[in-house]
């Protein structure tokens, strides 16, 4: 998913408060999103590194204020920059926003 297409499901939400929860099938964990990284061609969402979790609307303002320096719409991914997992779900579940990611490529 193009960081284009997750700006503008972010903006559709009603509750922008909400914490962001990346969903990772490798490791089957659900974590809070606490960092994003410009790495080009892509976007990287981490769950590593960063003082504290991401609600909504910290990651639309992030997200504009990247996407505003970079001169192409970047692809969302999260994992390594050479084994990287894409957006394939982006949604509202029990209160929480939750970013589904895919398998890595390489696998």
């Amino acid at each position: 998913m193009l960081t284009s297409e997750v700006l503008a499901q972010l903006k559709r939400l009603e509750n922008k408060s909400i914490p962001v929860i990346v969903d990772d099938p490798q490791c089957d964990e659900r974590m809070p999103l606490t960092a994003v990284l410009h790495e080009p061609p892509r976007m990287f969402f981490s769950t590593e590194t960063g003082p504290q979790p991401y609600t909504a609307q910290r990651l639309i303002d992030l997200l504009e204020k990247l996407d505003g320096g970079v001169p192409f719409d970047a692809e969302v991914a999260y994992g390594d920059d050479w084994n990287f997992q894409v957006v394939e779900d982006l949604g509202v579940y029990d209160g929480v926003l939750i970013v589904k990611f895919s398998v890595p490529v390489m696998d």
